[in-house]
């Protein structure tokens, strides 16, 4: 199943996608429903971005099988794994390969070339989990995937932790949060404490998040997503 014009991209988190593909090829499974990738690790509205992802990748059939071009990645070798992986990427995203080459291309031009997918609201994610499945599949290299950051996520049992975008637990199913800032040195002036304001504002997130783990609104995502890249904006 190809990407169409007009039609829908993928963009879910691409550890969950490019997660789901290890595990397919590790331990197998008959079904990629919902359910198997919550117990992989994705909160139910990311699960339901992976599956959907999938799917318009043409690993998944509408039964939630898998392919027969899922099975071939599943039996290639390491040799042959990322030639195998690039032919499905250059099927599923023929149109946008027509229109440009990500390995020599800059970031503006292939973010212009998800202009007419949808959700258009999704576009910068689209774009992210294509160069990154692009650099799994060695069609890219680590120059020109998504950047790197450090980020502090909130793991299932609520407690937070500082990981790498490039380390194996990244977008492990879990929400983001800005990054945590690194104490001023000594001498310097401390700043104020947070206003009310501020503290109400991250309350109203932590609850977000809370609500998140167990709901399946794609949208209260966005909302959180959006609310994190405005603090980040202000850092």
């Amino acid at each position: 199943m190809a990407i169409v014009h007009e039609g829908s991209a993928p963009y879910a988190p691409a550890v969950q996608v490019i997660g789901a593909i290890a595990h397919y090829r590790n331990k197998g499974a008959a079904q990629f429903s919902k359910e198997l990738l919550m117990r992989l690790g994705a909160p139910g509205p990311y699960a339901n971005r992976t599956l959907s992802a999938l799917k318009l990748l043409d690993l998944v059939d509408e039964e939630e099988a898998p392919t027969p071009a899922f099975t071939e990645i599943q039996r290639a070798n390491e040799v042959e794994y990322k030639p195998r992986l690039e032919q499905v990427l250059r099927t599923a995203y023929d149109e946008v390969f027509q229109v440009v080459d990500p390995a020599t291309a800059s970031a503006q031009a292939v973010m212009d070339a998800f202009r007419f997918y949808q959700p258009v609201a999704q576009r910068d994610k689209m774009v992210t989990l294509f160069l990154a499945l692009c650099e799994e599949a060695g069609i890219i290299g680590s120059d020109k995937a998504p950047r790197k950051r450090l980020r502090t996520t909130i793991a299932p049992n609520g407690r937070k932790r500082i990981v790498d975008d490039d380390s194996p637990n990244r977008d492990n199913g879990e929400v983001q949060t800005p990054r945590v800032k690194d104490p001023p040195p000594r001498g310097r002036e401390t700043p104020p404490p947070v206003s009310n304001r501020a503290a109400l504002k991250a309350r109203y997130i932590e609850v977000l998040i809370e609500k998140a783990a167990t709901s399946d609104d794609d949208k209260l995502l966005d909302r959180i997503e959006a609310l994190l890249r405005e603090d980040e904006r202000k850092d």
